[in-house]
Protein backbone atom coordinates (compact mmCIF):
# COMPACT_ATOMS: atom_id res chain seq x y z
CA UNK A 1 0.00 0.00 0.00
CA UNK A 2 1.32 3.45 -0.95
CA UNK A 3 2.27 5.78 1.90
CA UNK A 4 0.37 9.03 2.15
CA UNK A 5 1.50 12.12 4.04
CA UNK A 6 -0.63 14.16 6.45
CA UNK A 7 0.39 17.44 8.03
CA UNK A 8 -1.69 17.97 11.18
CA UNK A 9 -2.17 20.82 13.65
CA UNK A 10 -3.76 20.07 17.01
CA UNK A 11 -2.25 16.62 17.32
CA UNK A 12 -1.98 16.86 21.11
CA UNK A 13 -5.68 17.58 21.55
CA UNK A 14 -8.53 15.10 21.81
CA UNK A 15 -9.71 15.32 18.19
CA UNK A 16 -6.25 15.72 16.70
CA UNK A 17 -4.68 12.78 18.53
CA UNK A 18 -7.52 10.44 17.58
CA UNK A 19 -7.37 11.69 13.99
CA UNK A 20 -3.61 11.05 13.84
CA UNK A 21 -4.17 7.54 15.20
CA UNK A 22 -6.80 6.85 12.53
CA UNK A 23 -4.48 8.14 9.79
CA UNK A 24 -1.59 6.03 11.07
CA UNK A 25 -3.83 2.97 10.92
CA UNK A 26 -4.51 3.88 7.26
CA UNK A 27 -0.76 3.87 6.47
CA UNK A 28 -0.13 7.66 6.56
CA UNK A 29 3.13 9.28 7.54
CA UNK A 30 2.32 12.12 9.96
CA UNK A 31 3.93 15.52 10.29
CA UNK A 32 2.52 17.06 13.46
CA UNK A 33 2.88 20.83 13.82
CA UNK A 34 3.07 21.13 17.59
CA UNK A 35 3.85 23.75 20.23
CA UNK A 36 6.87 23.39 22.47
CA UNK A 37 5.69 23.24 26.06
CA UNK A 38 7.94 23.39 29.06
CA UNK A 39 10.86 20.97 28.71
CA UNK A 40 8.95 18.44 26.59
CA UNK A 41 9.73 18.39 22.87
CA UNK A 42 6.90 18.47 20.31
CA UNK A 43 7.62 14.85 19.35
CA UNK A 44 7.61 13.70 22.97
CA UNK A 45 4.25 15.45 23.51
CA UNK A 46 2.62 13.87 20.46
CA UNK A 47 3.95 10.35 21.01
CA UNK A 48 3.02 10.40 24.72
CA UNK A 49 -0.56 11.29 23.88
CA UNK A 50 -0.73 8.69 21.11
CA UNK A 51 0.57 6.11 23.56
CA UNK A 52 -2.15 7.13 26.05
CA UNK A 53 -4.88 6.50 23.47
CA UNK A 54 -3.39 3.09 22.68
CA UNK A 55 -1.96 3.84 19.29
CA UNK A 56 0.09 0.78 18.23
CA UNK A 57 3.70 1.35 19.25
CA UNK A 58 5.10 0.26 15.88
CA UNK A 59 3.21 3.11 14.15
CA UNK A 60 4.82 5.86 16.25
CA UNK A 61 7.94 5.74 14.06
CA UNK A 62 5.74 7.18 11.27
CA UNK A 63 5.25 10.41 13.24
CA UNK A 64 7.48 13.45 12.91
CA UNK A 65 6.82 16.61 14.94
CA UNK A 66 7.81 20.11 13.96
CA UNK A 67 7.83 22.91 16.51
CA UNK A 68 5.25 25.50 15.51
CA UNK A 69 3.11 28.33 16.84
CA UNK A 70 -0.19 29.23 15.17
CA UNK A 71 0.13 32.81 16.39
CA UNK A 72 3.23 33.45 14.25
CA UNK A 73 3.60 33.99 10.50
CA UNK A 74 3.96 30.66 8.69
CA UNK A 75 3.09 29.12 12.07
CA UNK A 76 6.59 29.99 13.25
CA UNK A 77 8.16 27.43 10.90
CA UNK A 78 11.38 28.42 9.18
CA UNK A 79 14.76 27.17 8.02
CA UNK A 80 15.24 23.44 7.58
CA UNK A 81 11.72 22.60 8.78
CA UNK A 82 10.15 24.97 6.24
CA UNK A 83 12.32 23.56 3.44
CA UNK A 84 11.25 20.03 4.45
CA UNK A 85 7.55 21.00 4.32
CA UNK A 86 8.09 22.63 0.92
CA UNK A 87 9.65 19.39 -0.33
CA UNK A 88 6.58 17.31 0.63
CA UNK A 89 3.85 19.96 0.47
CA UNK A 90 2.37 19.08 -2.91
CA UNK A 91 2.03 15.41 -1.93
CA UNK A 92 0.60 16.04 1.53
CA UNK A 93 -2.89 16.54 2.89
CA UNK A 94 -3.21 19.26 5.53
CA UNK A 95 -5.56 18.82 8.51
CA UNK A 96 -6.04 21.93 10.63
CA UNK A 97 -7.54 20.76 13.93
CA UNK A 98 -5.83 23.04 16.48
CA UNK A 99 -7.96 25.55 18.35
CA UNK A 100 -8.14 27.40 21.64
CA UNK A 101 -11.33 26.33 23.39
CA UNK A 102 -10.60 27.76 26.84
CA UNK A 103 -12.94 30.76 26.41
CA UNK A 104 -11.17 32.45 29.32
CA UNK A 105 -9.15 34.96 27.34
CA UNK A 106 -10.97 36.41 24.31
CA UNK A 107 -7.81 38.01 22.91
CA UNK A 108 -5.97 34.67 23.01
CA UNK A 109 -8.95 32.87 21.45
CA UNK A 110 -9.10 35.30 18.52
CA UNK A 111 -5.33 35.23 18.10
CA UNK A 112 -5.27 31.42 17.92
CA UNK A 113 -8.58 30.72 16.20
CA UNK A 114 -8.71 33.58 13.70
CA UNK A 115 -5.15 34.74 13.11
CA UNK A 116 -4.01 31.12 13.52
CA UNK A 117 -6.17 30.06 10.58
CA UNK A 118 -4.70 32.88 8.50
CA UNK A 119 -1.20 31.74 9.42
CA UNK A 120 -2.05 28.13 8.52
CA UNK A 121 -3.42 29.24 5.14
CA UNK A 122 -0.27 31.30 4.56
CA UNK A 123 1.84 28.21 5.34
CA UNK A 124 -0.24 26.03 3.01
CA UNK A 125 0.22 28.53 0.17
CA UNK A 126 3.97 28.62 0.83
CA UNK A 127 4.47 24.84 0.84
CA UNK A 128 2.08 24.14 -2.03
CA UNK A 129 -0.38 21.79 -0.34
CA UNK A 130 -3.46 21.23 -2.50
CA UNK A 131 -5.75 19.39 -0.04
CA UNK A 132 -6.82 21.29 3.08
CA UNK A 133 -9.23 19.95 5.71
CA UNK A 134 -10.52 22.21 8.49
CA UNK A 135 -11.94 20.80 11.71
CA UNK A 136 -13.92 23.08 14.02
CA UNK A 137 -15.16 22.67 17.54
CA UNK A 138 -17.04 24.71 20.10
CA UNK A 139 -18.61 24.22 23.47
CA UNK A 140 -20.80 26.07 25.88
CA UNK A 141 -19.97 25.46 29.52
CA UNK A 142 -23.35 26.32 31.04
CA UNK A 143 -25.28 23.49 29.33
CA UNK A 144 -25.21 19.82 30.22
CA UNK A 145 -25.93 17.13 27.67
CA UNK A 146 -26.39 17.56 23.97
CA UNK A 147 -26.42 21.05 22.46
CA UNK A 148 -28.39 21.43 19.23
CA UNK A 149 -27.76 24.27 16.77
CA UNK A 150 -31.27 25.67 17.07
CA UNK A 151 -30.68 26.24 20.81
CA UNK A 152 -28.04 28.89 20.18
CA UNK A 153 -29.01 32.52 20.19
CA UNK A 154 -28.12 34.83 17.29
CA UNK A 155 -24.51 35.87 17.32
CA UNK A 156 -23.17 32.81 19.14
Amino acid sequence: MEKKIAIVTGGTGFLGSHWIKSLLLKNFDIISLTRQERAQSPLARVTAILHNIECPFELLSNVRAIKSDLEENLCGIQGEDLRFLESIGKAAEFYHIAADVSYENREKIFKTNLEGVRNVLELIAKIGTKRFHYFGTAYRGDIEGRLMEDYLENGE
